[in-house]
């Protein structure tokens, strides 16, 4: 599989890929090839009515176009979301300038309990985002979290803070136990007079110290936009290094616009990396090598257990950390990953689907984790958290990171927007939008809305 994904047709001495993708004027779907070109990949859209445009691809460098492409043909299914975004309302309480979600909705929409639940019905995942606009604006979102929570989810929101700031607030909406996404661009006052258009910061600052007071798990979303808060990766790694694994991770997310995102406002990956570098011993082997265990452990517990496994995105890279000593260590440096992985790839393709095989797949994942330690310090670390790990594995939830103590993870994570959509990665995605009449990928959904929002005006 990886090979006939991997290779390529020469034309003209240049390896062309070819692939599907959206005309960007009629939004049909046409043939699209992707080309190494001297600055980088591109994808070259030909649609029959409106011609030919060249754009750069998602994944512009190369060896990380090559690299996703390899953890996409690493997977075992194609489009089984496991996380799905779910509009709670669509007003916010705030207008970051920045932000893809509109500034004005009309009319405001509020969806009933009763509505957001039948509409879930068709998410087969084991997670659920609750989304907007802001959430909390959202007078029912404890009810709503309890809902999905009862009906087996693992229920997260997405939150600018605002209101997470108020300790009485906070206190009501722990009891429902949820993970929190928080939305923090900087921890400059002046970035986030420009990033926010207003001055919220110490409100965000509060509503981290409220989360994690009232031990919630919270995952820190850091949108990074060129020559604005690049600056900021390595003074959140600090905050992650200082939180003591009470943050349980950070994504770093590409300043995105659905309609089209400029290639000046894009931190390219291998910069975010250098950047986390200067604070994390770490490399872009190590982010493939933690992704790619990911996904292959992620894979085996759906076999051994015929439920949970965490289904890892097709875009994102992800770095598993370990807090130990007042430093974070990529799990690399416990572990041989690239050893571990191959013998879990080979304990999945070996699986049969009985009894004996389950057996003897979880006495062989147990030799091969054994087989691979390489500091003899993790092993009690494997003691400290295996109370936690247990239960998570033979359920309905997944192992992850934001889940067990002292443990944390940085991932990296891009959008296709309408410029560039490779068909080939889209059916790979884990992560999908609950809309009317089922799920689609997410930013599938949020192109094809952006382009409604300008055929309207």
């Amino acid at each position: 599989m990886m090979n006939s994904l991997l290779s390529g047709k020469m034309v003209g001495g240049i390896k062309q890929i070819k692939t599907e993708s959206l005309c960007p004027t009629c939004l049909k779907k046409t043939d699209a090839v992707v080309i190494e070109e001297d600055d980088g990949m591109i994808i070259r859209i030909t649609c029959p009515i409106h011609g030919t445009v060249d754009n750069p691809h998602l994944f512009h460098d190369p060896e990380i176009y090559t690299s996703m492409r390899a953890l996409m043909a690493a997977r075992d299914d194609k489009w089984v979301p496991d996380a799905a975004f779910h509009d709670v309302i669509n007003r916010c309480n705030m207008n970051c300038p920045q932000c893809f979600i509109p500034k004005v909705q009309s009319p405001e929409t509020k969806p009933t309990i009763g509505q957001l639940e039948s509409e879930a019905k068709s998410h087969k995942g084991s997670i659920i985002y609750l989304f907007g606009g802001e959430p909390t604006m959202q007078e029912d979102l404890t009810e709503i979290i309890e809902l999905f929570s009862k009906r087996g989810y693992e229920t997260s929101f997405f939150t600018n803070g605002l209101k997470m700031a108020d300790i009485e607030y906070a206190e009501k909406i722990s009891r429902t136990k949820p993970m929190v996404v928080l939305s923090i661009d900087t921890q400059d006052q002046k970035q986030g007079l420009e990033i926010y258009g207003a001055d919220v910061l110490h409100e965000k600052i509060f509503a981290l110290d409220n989360i994690i007071s009232l031990n919630l798990p919270v995952f820190l979303n850091v949108v990074l936009r060129k020559g604005l808060n690049e600056n900021q990766i390595q003074k959140f790694i600090e905050l992650l290094k200082s939180k003591d694994g009470k943050v349980r991770g950070i994504s770093f997310s590409g300043y995105w616009n659905p309609s089209g995102t400029k290639q000046d406002d894009i931190v390219p990956v291998k910069e975010v990396i250098e950047k986390i570098k200067q604070e994390i011993d770490c490399s872009l082997e190590d982010f493939i090598d933690c992704t790619l265990f990911g996904l292959y452990f992620s894979q085996l517990i759906r076999k051994i257990t015929d439920s949970g496994g965490r289904r890892i995105s097709a875009c994102y890279l992800r770095l598993y950390l370990v807090h130990y000593h007042s430093r974070l260590t990529p799990l690399n440096r416990y572990i041989n990953l690239p050893k571990l992985n191959e013998k879990l790839r080979q304990i999945y393709d070996n699986f049969q689907g009985t009894f004996f095989s389950r057996h003897k797949a979880v006495i062989a994942t147990a030799i091969a984790f054994s087989m691979s330690i390489k500091k003899t310090s993790f092993i009690g670390i494997i003691i400290k958290n295996i109370r936690y790990c247990t239960p998570i594995a033979f359920s309905n939830r997944h192992p992850a990171t934001m889940l067990i103590p002292r443990t944390s993870s940085i991932v990296i994570t891009r959008y296709f927007d309408l410029s560039n959509v490779d068909l080939e990665f889209i059916p790979y995605c884990s992560l999908g939008a609950i809309e009317e009449g089922g799920v689609m990928p997410f930013c599938l959904r949020e192109i094809m809305r952006s382009a409604k929002r300008s055929r309207e005006g």
